[in-house]
């Protein structure tokens, strides 16, 4: 989980960034924020923001959780710490695949936006 959750770390670090530089062009093109498209976009840009930040207190809480010794990789696997850990494993698994997915669209979005092609 260790090595998971670095690279789970390292993807949230890189969406933000892309993140920041989306919404920085947005702002540098406030004439294309009348169409639709763009305007749907922006929405979904800013309710990502809000999950990825969520996402990345979460894990950021998790592996406090872990230092704290409460999520201790060597406990043994009947432990309640262990097992609630473990499906706190489970939980933001399932949440940053489900980020990563809307992350790419979210970037093939505005590529096509940025193109103009909407």
């Amino acid at each position: 989980m260790q090595t998971e959750s670095h690279q789970w770390q390292s993807d949230v670090t890189r969406w933000q960034r892309e993140l920041t530089a989306m919404r920085a062009w947005h702002e540098r093109h406030p004439l294309n924020d009348s169409l639709p498209e763009v305007g749907s976009h922006q929405q979904a840009l800013a309710e990502h923001e809000r999950r990825v930040a969520a996402f990345e207190e979460e894990l950021d809480r998790h592996e406090e959780r872990i230092e704290r010794g409460t999520g201790d990789p060597e406990r043994e696997t009947g432990d309640p710490a262990r097992s609630a850990v473990r499906g706190d494993e489970m939980t933001l698994r399932t949440t940053y695949r489900a980020l990563a997915t809307a992350h790419q669209n979210l970037v093939a979005d505005h590529e096509r936006i940025a193109q103009g092609s909407v």
